[in-house]
């Protein structure tokens, strides 16, 4: 049994024992995400409340859901992702009522298995669900992935889909969901790995309309991101921007006093610095064997050379030998 058998056995327990059983209506009018993704045309961030996870353990670190999420807010979020799986993260759905004021759509993150979930989140404040693939594919909820985006549709919500291959990809594009996502984070062993999720896009042939969004995980920005915010960009399909980026404004007055910034980072080819528009900064890695993302220093200068005035661009390397760091910075001029 793997983490994604076992959050999904987890979830039907929470269904029996009646967690999901929510008396209290919906207290606010419904916001759409798709809509907010669209209008911010490929600069788009959905920042993620995750109080806890399996492999990190506490994430708030004694700050509170509403503080974090106010400053994710306040820097320019077109959305807030909220776990509401109180077993291994540390969620809860009144998170989704405690959040509800903040003017932003919000997504419910669990792993659905029942439409009675479905409801709860609704009821809760919650404007977009999360479905996985990977769970219909394995037979745990009890309809069939259609049958419950159309559920979700019924009761007003829109509904992110998550794949985290290519055949799931396909799979969710042959779907009525709102929004497709292509997740980095492998759900049966939780491991991250970006070159999981660029395997699965580079089969894409998204609908421009539809942009297939690329969730990772940002732990780091400028100044003091907090708890991991879970990046959503646009990644290529149609004439949009192909890449996307976090909100430009600055975030005054916020916890963190933040702004936050996008790096791209282990491009291996031009080709790949002309698919990133959007970033704050493009990266390669260099004098790195263990990475198959490790470049020589003349493709690497290349690549570089490529990247559009104004961007920070930036070596990345494990190599601490002072000799080879000066080869470094003489052959690349990176500004970092």
């Amino acid at each position: 049994m793997d983490h994604l058998d076992r959050f999904a056995k987890a979830a039907w327990e929470r269904v029996k024992r009646g967690y999901y059983r929510l008396r209290d209506g919906r207290r606010r009018e419904p916001l759409s995400l798709a809509r907010a993704i669209a209008e911010a045309q490929g600069k788009a961030i959905i920042a993620e409340v995750k109080p806890a996870s399996p492999t990190a353990g506490d994430l708030l670190r004694g700050r509170g859901v509403a503080e974090v999420a106010s400053a994710y807010a306040a820097a320019g979020a077109v959305g807030i992702s909220v776990l509401v799986d109180p077993d291994h993260f540390s969620g809860a759905l009144e998170h989704l009522r405690l959040l509800g004021g903040l003017g932003v759509p919000l997504l419910a993150k669990d792993f659905v298995v029942d439409p009675v979930q479905l409801a709860a989140f609704h009821r809760a404040g919650a404007d977009c669900a999360l479905l996985i693939v990977a769970l219909f594919e394995r037979g745990y909820p009890s309809l069939e992935l259609d049958r419950m985006i159309a559920h979700a549709h019924g009761l007003g919500l829109e509904v992110l889909l998550e794949a985290s291959s290519r055949e799931e990809l396909e799979c969710a594009l042959a779907t009525q969901a709102d929004l497709i996502g292509v997740n980095s984070r492998d759900p049966t062993t939780l491991e991250v790995s970006l070159d999981r999720a660029m395997r699965a896009l580079d089969a894409a042939r998204p609908d421009p309309s539809r942009p297939i969004l690329a969730l990772s995980g940002i732990s780091s920005g400028e100044g003091d991101l907090g708890p991991q915010a879970g990046g959503l960009f646009r990644v290529p399909g149609g004439d949009g921007p192909p890449c996307g980026r976090g909100p430009r404004g600055e975030a005054q007055g916020t916890p963190f006093g933040m702004r936050i910034k996008v790096k791209i980072c282990g491009l291996r080819s031009v080709a790949d610095v002309l698919s990133a528009r959007g970033a704050d900064a493009l990266g390669v890695i260099v004098a790195t064997p263990a990475s198959p993302r490790n470049l020589d220093l003349d493709t690497a200068r290349e690549v570089l050379s490529a990247a559009p005035p104004g961007l920070l661009k930036v070596a990345v390397t494990t190599a601490v030998a002072e000799g080879i760091l000066r080869e470094i910075a003489s052959a690349l001029r990176p500004d970092v």
